[in-house]
């Protein structure tokens, strides 16, 4: 019987202090992480309008369709306007693509960020090459095709990774929309 209240005993304990030791560490880690987070975020709003100020524009009511914007920014240099970033989630092949993308007020991409994700390496994870990125700058409205891209507006998937490389294209073509709407205010 002794056994019998012995071992659950112990088995509580044991489970006590390791939820206590993970509630201490979540507590001491939560602040750099969103530092972190912070810091990658701001670089890469940096990267896509370089020696620009970034104003977050707040009260922003889009669309359901828009519902994965997380946040726009309107890019300044010396006070004056030059464009947007438009931050969002999409969907890519193995879960949420953290997305940032850059479009000039005349809706031309300046660039694209591709930021925390789980996709695969080697495949998806190549989103955020510079040779997939890199397709984007100068264009508007985009297209994917399997293979080289001939026209303007196309751009090339990642090999094997085509649902990746669609919801980045997709994300581009909902930030050119969400950056319009944003203007139209």
């Amino acid at each position: 019987m002794r056994d019998f209240i012995k071992l659950p005993l112990v088995l509580f304990l044991v489970a006590l202090i390791a939820g206590m030791i993970l509630g201490v560490t979540n507590y001491l880690t939560k602040e750099p992480i969103r530092m972190q987070h912070e810091m990658a975020l701001r670089n890469a709003r940096e990267e896509l309008f370089p020696d620009s100020e970034f104003i977050t524009l707040e009260e922003l009511s889009l669309s359901e369709e828009n519902d994965n914007v997380i946040a726009v920014y309107e890019s300044q240099k010396d006070g004056i306007l030059v464009g947007y970033i438009v931050t969002m989630e999409k969907t890519g092949y193995a879960g949420a693509i953290l997305l940032n993308y850059g479009i000039t007020i005349d809706g031309m991409i300046t660039g694209v960020n591709v930021g925390t994700n789980s996709e695969t390496p080697g495949l998806g994870a190549k989103a955020s090459d510079v040779e997939f990125t890199g397709q984007f700058i100068g264009k508007k409205n985009v297209t994917l095709v399997k293979g080289t891209a001939i026209a303007d507006d196309e751009i090339s998937a990642i090999t094997a990774a085509t649902i990746t490389s669609q919801a980045v294209v997709d994300g581009v073509n909902q930030a050119i929309v969400v950056s319009d709407l944003v203007m139209e205010k």
